[in-house]
């Protein structure tokens, strides 16, 4: 990490203990006191399904792989996820990145891991970055709070080298080709991950646009594998990588 980036982080981490130290926990799902998501709740979270694509995670009742990712295998080499993207899931999410309950990092984080298989462990965890102008708005990146928590988990060393290198808009609303053209290009990645197999992370996968165009960036740099790691999927199959 570059040293002028290093104050930043370190001044996100002292406000994230900060934040927490007068909040007593409650439950996203029903107020209850003691944790952020109850036991009752956790329970009642929508967990994908065992029958899904091996490529991408959409849920299948058939094949092994979706029709699209037979037909354009995405840039990852498989996707991971603990929930589908609705319900008590999709508010956490959202919780997380809208109205900056910054806490719930880590037990999604925790839903995440246990969601990667143990076969391929990866030798760097990279989270999808936002572009400098967006994270100044938001005053953090969600996909990093998740990342550094997957790695301590993991006791993997997180790496920042994926940048966004240039504004893209907002993906909600805009269709599966769409997003691929607002974010191809947009990525570039250091020498950092020449040889690795990268853990990428991010929170949300609609259509896999953007991590599809993140680990093709980490492939050009030399990544040797990148796998994605996400909070919550999409239900809807891929259309688009």
């Amino acid at each position: 990490m570059a040293p002028g980036r290093a104050r930043p982080r370190l001044l996100e981490r002292l406000i994230d203990h900060l934040l927490e130290l007068p909040l007593p926990r409650r439950c996203v799902g029903c107020d209850a006191r003691g944790a952020w998501i109850c036991p009752q709740c956790d329970r009642e979270l929508p967990r994908l399904p065992e029958g899904r694509c091996r490529i991408c995670a959409v849920p299948l009742s058939g094949p092994l792989v979706c029709p699209s990712c037979y037909r354009d295998r995405p840039r990852f080499d498989a996707l991971y996820a603990p929930y589908r993207h609705d319900g008590l899931a999709r508010e956490l999410v959202h919780c997380l990145k809208y109205r900056r309950q910054r806490h719930l990092a880590g037990p999604l984080a925790s839903a995440m891991v246990g969601a990667l298989p143990p076969a391929r462990p990866p030798s760097l965890v990279v989270p999808v970055p936002l572009h400098p102008s967006r994270r100044a708005e938001r005053g953090f990146n969600q996909s990093e709070l998740l990342a550094r928590e997957v790695a301590a988990a993991l006791a993997v060393t997180l790496c920042d080298g994926l940048e966004r290198v240039r504004p893209t808009a907002a993906q909600t609303g805009l269709s599966p080709a769409e997003r691929s053209a607002n974010v191809r290009g947009a990525f570039a990645a250091s020498r950092e991950v020449v040889g690795a197999v990268v853990l990428l992370v991010d929170d949300v996968c609609t259509t896999g646009a953007t991590l599809g165009a993140a680990a093709a960036a980490l492939r050009r740099a030399g990544a040797l594998g990148v796998d994605a790691l996400v909070a919550t999927r999409a239900g809807s199959s891929l259309s688009e990588h």
